[in-house]
């Protein structure tokens, strides 16, 4: 399990409507619980990470924005996994992500 395939997760939600559905379905009253849903998602595809991986995505993710709002051009190792700035594929599927644990979140469905 590794911050690479939730990279390569996030953007297979970006490019595939079918996914973005599937996220979309998923029942989560809280973060920890859609983050939960996502790992499970991202195993059945064969793109295996924990939630911790998640979150450490996010956390370097989050980090390497600089006051600006820019991604910073020296990206940690931990969200580049050491190949480069992250795609700008794999930003919006996070955003996807990110927007639906907030609507989630925010208004759990009854």
């Amino acid at each position: 399990m590794s911050v690479e395939n939730v990279m390569r997760f996030l953007q297979r939600v970006n490019d595939d409507q079918a996914l973005q559905e599937k996220v979309h379905e998923l029942g989560a009253d809280n973060w920890e619980h859609l983050l939960a849903g996502l790992a499970r998602l991202g195993s059945d595809m064969g793109i295996p990470f924990s939630v911790e991986d998640f979150e450490r995505f996010q956390r370097g993710l989050l980090a390497s924005f600089q006051e600006s709002g820019e991604l910073d051009e020296a990206m940690p190792e931990v969200v580049a996994g050491g190949q480069g700035s992250v795609p700008p594929a794999v930003i919006a599927g996070y955003s996807l992500i990110a927007m639906k644990g907030s609507a989630e979140c925010v208004n759990p469905a009854p």
